[in-house]
């Protein structure tokens, strides 16, 4: 079966990818997942912010985000079970992203890491900045820092690090590029 591109710009990876994305609040996951996902064709975007939408009146609960990370890891793997290369941006564990290599293993799917991360003060602003624009509830700073703590202890093997206070979104895409292409 063939496809056609609309973007003659898009480039379709060379192999079937799952590719994370994964930092704390505010290290610029979304806005970087949105521009490679522009760039690739037949590649599924998923995100957990995407995932708990679905769910009306959604609570950061133990169980609504147990429904959204097996929703996810279910897409996943139907995606690529379908020929679907996938960007997962989210913030997640080890442990999460060890679910996350099996899945691509089962399908063949190449598999690549990326954490995000910035000082907790560009963190701390761009989730301010985020929650006015969006005019969602606040998270406290004491949670940010929290979450920023965990990410910085918690790195999953062969995981390209990169802070994205210092490196432009397009940089960065660039750089996931040169891996998938």
């Amino acid at each position: 079966m063939e496809f056609f591109c609309y973007n003659a710009y898009m480039k379709k990876p060379k192999n079937l990818s799952l590719i994370i994305i994964y930092g704390p609040a505010g290290s610029g996951k979304t806005t970087r997942a949105d521009l490679l996902h522009e760039e690739l064709s037949y590649t599924a975007h998923v995100g957990v912010d995407h995932i708990k939408r679905f769910i009306s009146g959604f609570r950061e609960t133990p169980s609504h985000q147990e429904v959204s990370k097996k929703v996810i890891n279910a897409m996943t793997a139907e995606y690529l079970k379908n020929n679907i290369s996938v960007i997962l941006e989210q913030g997640m564990s080890s442990k999460e992203i060890s679910v996350l290599k099996d899945i691509a293993d089962t399908y063949k799917a190449h598999f690549f890491v990326y954490r995000l991360d910035a000082s907790q003060d560009i963190l701390s602003g761009r989730v301010e900045e985020r929650t006015t624009k969006l005019n969602k509830p606040a998270i406290p700073k004491e949670t940010i820092d929290l979450l920023h703590k965990t990410h910085a202890e918690n790195d999953y093997p062969n995981t390209k690090a990169f802070d994205s206070g210092k490196i432009d979104p397009k940089e960065f895409v660039s750089s996931v590029l040169g891996d998938l292409l």
